[in-house]
């Protein structure tokens, strides 16, 4: 019985969350979290929600707890790492020593994969950043074609970066072939002509 109601506070956590009702869905998950403080699951929507309200210290917190509750809750790295992103930029060796860790946890994930990938780039390590890029593009689990775009303009600017235009031209290339209407990737193809 128990287990079933819970299931059904998840199931409206989400609906609402999918709804865009982030607000309510918060409601939701910190009266949740009156009766079951130890609930990782709870916490993970509320700590998702928070992120989303553009909270994140708050979600961090959350994040925080969750890890000390169960070490290994599926994505609750990913997703703190994400929020450390976005309170210290790209730019932090904190950020990719938690994208790292989070890398370690969830080696198939490809989404998680390519954020590693955009913040080694951003910290002048663009050879990794390329390995990265390319084991995306060649993976049998590549079935989203915004994430193959997006994947092949990253890997055209990490070519770049480290002064391969040919090999740039040709991952921009890719972009207008797979998107004839992506203007970043006409542009960069324009300005290595």
């Amino acid at each position: 019985m128990v287990t079933s109601i819970f299931q059904a506070i998840l199931y409206r956590i989400s609906c609402l969350q999918d709804g865009g009702n982030y607000d309510e869905a918060l409601k939701i998950c910190e009266k949740a979290l009156l009766e079951c403080s130890q609930s990782a699951e709870i916490r993970f929507q509320r700590a998702y929600l928070l992120f989303l309200l553009n909270r994140p210290l708050e979600a961090l917190s959350d994040l925080d707890a969750i890890l000390k509750i169960d070490s290994d809750y599926p994505t609750a790295q990913w997703l703190k790492a994400g929020v450390l992103r976005r309170i210290q930029g790209d730019f932090s060796p904190e950020v990719l020593a938690e994208y790292e860790l989070a890398s370690l946890d969830d080696p198939s994930n490809l989404y998680l994969k390519s954020e590693l990938a955009d913040i080694l780039r951003a910290n002048g390590r663009g050879q990794e950043a390329i390995t990265l890029y390319e084991t995306i593009l060649n993976s049998s689990q590549l079935e989203e074609e915004t994430l193959e775009i997006e994947t092949h303009f990253s890997l055209g600017i990490a070519k770049m970066s480290v002064g391969d235009f040919s090999a740039a031209r040709s991952a921009f290339q890719s972009v207008v072939d797979l998107s004839p209407n992506y203007p970043d990737a006409q542009e960069m193809l324009n300005a290595l002509s």
